[in-house]
């Protein structure tokens, strides 16, 4: 059996916060790490196996992890300052069984675009009728 290979990162941001958001970002995850640049930021997925974005829990009034996972994109989001736009993104593999990726697109208001590689096969579609998946 083989393993997810994934990779992650974001384009550049301002927050309004800085402290703020790197403080919370060191709090929910050691798997993403923080790049600043001229007062803007860029995180990148640190997983430590590839398996792109870490998961993100909820937790209680003690530090204890709830079963609630927070969107990644979501959570930045909170952060931002107005009129920026984050956008994150994922690729990955399982050797040759399967490719995919992703990215969102979202402001502090929650507005957010989303595009799936996968997406690709239903377009195929309008193009002909023969249409096989990229995967086995």
């Amino acid at each position: 059996m083989s393993t997810y290979v994934g990779v992650g990162r974001t384009n550049y941001f301002k927050v309004k916060d800085p402290a703020a958001f790197k403080a919370a970002i060191a709090a929910v995850s050691e798997e993403i790490m923080v790049h600043e640049h001229d007062g803007i930021f860029c995180l990148f997925d640190q997983h430590v196996d590839g398996g792109g974005w870490p998961a993100i829990y909820e937790t209680d009034e003690e530090g204890e992890e709830l079963d609630e996972q927070i969107e990644i994109a979501e959570f930045v989001a909170q952060f931002l300052e107005d009129g920026w736009v984050l956008i994150i993104k994922e690729i990955g593999h399982e050797k040759y069984r399967y490719c995919s990726g992703w990215a969102t697109a979202i402001n502090n208001t929650g507005q957010r675009r989303d595009v799936n590689l996968n997406d690709i096969e239903e377009l195929a579609k309008e193009l002909g009728e023969h249409v096989t998946e990229p995967r086995y």
